[in-house]
Order: structure tokens, then sequence, then C-alpha cells
């Protein structure tokens, strides 16, 4: 027999002065709630109703048991009411893992401004280029980029992001300009890994996607080792925007085959879970998700 489930019977009797009462009450039979009062005596070694023709009352005993029922019935809502509470305000540690380049210049000043929003908030930021397991190294949300792959996790698209190539002003001026992708063949090109598949760019013109094999002489797996490199006039890169639209904006690179752009990459927000999500981790992908969007013209 259920203890708490015959606690509520018992109240529920104790309330009506009646199991008959109590039995409409609960959407139960007579003979269950009998049944449960009954476990109740036994358990307890003692008598809680006075039966009678007329219906029940309480013994001195059920009188105490009722009262700490009460309490412990009181007690369980109140918990309850603090924990829904809890899970509708944004608090704790929020544990999130991104690229380097998009959570050094993009994500960490959003960051920053979502704690200034909810103080009683810690985020732990991890940046990695490796795409780990969310669930196993414990984090609660991801930023990934690109086409995502088969899992369990749900995802939630932030934005997207245009891939350009670019360089230096000097790397253009001593090797000239490529005019399309096969002029890649003769360039110095610093080659993102893993992430470029056989040492590969991608490319669309005219509604097709077409691929150059590109070659160099530096190879990196963090998007701001190539910056840097590009900075340098060693090369050509192919990088998300959000990486080097500083650098660009400030004419340190200037693109190149703007008219062979490939498809917009997209960026996902991901996580574990959609059922009961936290307050936490709801309220801040609902920040990013809102300060990512572009502004609408008449509010400009």
């Amino acid at each position: 027999m259920d203890k708490l489930t015959s606690m509520k019977a018992f109240l529920a009797v104790a309330s009506a002065e009646s199991i008959t009462g109590a039995a409409e009450e609960l959407n139960l039979s007579k003979a269950m709630v009998s049944k449960q009062i009954a476990w109740l005596e036994d358990m307890l070694s003692g008598q809680l109703l006075h039966r009678n023709s007329r219906g029940v009352s309480l013994t001195a005993l059920g009188e105490r048991y009722r009262d700490r029922c009460k309490l412990i019935f009181d007690l369980i809502e109140e918990t309850e009411l603090q924990i829904r509470q809890c899970n509708n305000k944004p608090e704790g540690v929020l544990r999130v893992t991104a690229p380097t380049s998009f959570g050094t210049y993009h994500l960490a000043p959003k960051i920053a401004n979502y704690e200034k929003m909810f103080p009683e908030v810690c985020v732990e930021l991890t940046l990695a280029d490796r795409i780990g397991d969310l669930v196993e190294e414990g984090f609660d949300l991801a930023i990934r980029l690109g086409r995502l792959g088969d899992s369990s996790l749900i995802a939630r698209k932030l934005m997207e992001t245009e891939l350009v190539v670019c360089a230096a002003p000097s790397y253009l001026q001593e090797k000239g300009i490529p005019k399309s992708p096969p002029d890649l063949k003769s360039h110095n090109c610093l080659i993102y890994k893993p992430s470029t598949v056989n040492d590969e760019w991608v490319f669309r013109n005219n509604g097709k996607e077409l691929s150059q094999q590109v070659t160099g002489d530096f190879v990196a797996n963090t998007s701001d080792a190539l910056r840097i490199a590009a900075l340098k006039g060693r090369g050509l890169i192919q990088m998300p925007y959000y990486v080097v639209d500083n650098d660009l904006g400030a004419g340190h690179l200037l693109t190149v085959l703007d008219d062979y752009q490939p498809d917009p990459v997209p960026i996902y927000a991901v996580y574990p879970q959609r059922k009961n999500l936290s307050a936490t981790v709801r309220v801040f992908i609902d920040y990013l998700y809102t300060s990512y969007q572009p502004i609408p013209e008449a509010a400009q």
C-alpha cells in the first residue's frame, strides 16, 4: 500500500467525517478507502477512527496523526512551490561550450549582458573547436556550426553566417587576386582542420555547388590561428564571416571570389532535452535567439 496515498485518504475521511464522503471526493470505492485506513492502523498498531452507524470520528491517536499528516502535506506543497519557482527563474550554474572564435568574439559579450540581467546565474564557458559529447561532458548547452548529424539533441537555429575567402592586401598585391576557384591552385591556402574535408573548399556559382582542392604550408585546428597567419600575409583563408568581420571592416583583410560564395552556414544552440528544461537554459536560449535576429527596418 502506498503510504502517502493512504495518508491522503485518511485526511479526506477526517475532514468529511465519513468514509463515503471521502470515497466520493477521491473518486475511489468505499472498500478501497476502508482498506487504506485499515492498512494505516495496522502499520501504526493503533486505532485511528471510531466507527458507528452514523459515520466515523477520530480517536485521540487519530487526531494526533491527522495533525502530523497535515504538516507533512503542507511541507510537500511548500517544497513543490519553491521548486517550481526556482525552475521559473534563471539561477545557478549554466555550462556552455562553443567554437573558440565564435565564443570569444560573439558569445562572451552576450554572456556578460545575460549575467547583468540575471545576476544569480554563473556561466561557465568552455571554448573548443572540436565537437564533444554534450551529455557526457556535463554541458547544458552547446553552440554548433554547420549541418547537424543525427542525434538525440534538441537544436534551435540562432542565425546564419557567410563563408568568405580573404587575405591581407600585402599577400594579394604580391600573389595576385584569384578570379575563380581553379585559380586557388597557384595560391597558398591556409587550411582549417578537421573541418576542411580532403583539403577542399566548397563554393557555389549559378546555383551549382563546386569544390576546389587547395594546398598550403600552414594547417591549424583553430580559426584564430589561421586568421592571424592571414593578417601576416601568409595566404588565403576561407572562414565564417564572424571570424574576420572586424578585420574586413578595418581593411586588414580583403575578400576575393565574392561571386562564388557557398551557402550560408547555420549556427545552432543544441541541448540535451526539451522536456522540463530549466529556466536558466531556456531563458538563455531565448535571449541568444532574440539577440541574433535582424533589427526590423522600422526600428533602425
